[in-house]
């Protein structure tokens, strides 16, 4: 049975390996990795060079973690990680300025961004952040972020991030 932990915002998750990525299964390991603390599964466990024991939670720090996450109330936005900017934001923002007849300056002033940083959202050679399409969105009342598409992959145990696993050379593997 895989080991569940509480969420940022209080729900049980899986825990999952920090090397693998993997749901850990049993007790976590508390290792030391190449001078990195981690919490791994029994099997990557043993790439460490040590282990560490980590805080106890004790109800004061967990009063105080929750307090620090709770946002604010009404409706619950969606993750940022579920939203993007549509490929065409450059040409969208720029003729929603001119169909307004306004200048550049204009924009940038409203928006509240330098006029050298629009001018290069425009002609696509700077992405704007989240925050800075919403503006865009809000003064221009344009549409720049849609739901990011999910792949329909297969859904196993393994998270679809990237781990520091899939990117370190284990000694073993590199002898092979």
């Amino acid at each position: 049975m895989a080991l569940l932990i509480q969420g940022p915002s209080g729900e049980a998750t899986t825990a999952r390996c920090e090397l693998c990525g993997n749901a850990i299964v049993g007790p976590p390991r508390y290792v030391i990795v190449e001078g990195s603390r981690m919490m791994t599964c029994s099997e990557c466990a043993k790439y460490s060079s040590g282990e560490w024991k980590p805080p106890e939670r004790t109800t004061r720090n967990l009063q105080r973690t929750r307090r620090l996450q709770t946002k604010p109330a009404g409706d619950a936005p969606l993750r940022e990680e579920t939203l993007r900017i549509v490929p065409t934001y450059s040409t969208i923002i720029r003729e929603a300025r001119e169909r307004l007849g306004w200048p550049l300056e204009q924009l940038a002033y409203k928006v509240g961004l330098k006029e050298s940083q629009v001018r290069k959202i425009e002609t696509g050679k700077l992405v704007p952040s989240l925050k800075e399409a919403k503006l865009f969105e809000h003064v221009l009342q344009i549409p720049l972020i849609e739901a990011a598409e999910t792949g329909g992959g297969s859904t196993g145990s393994k998270p679809q991030t990237l781990t520091i696993g899939d990117v370190i050379d284990f000694e073993d593997e590199a002898r092979e």
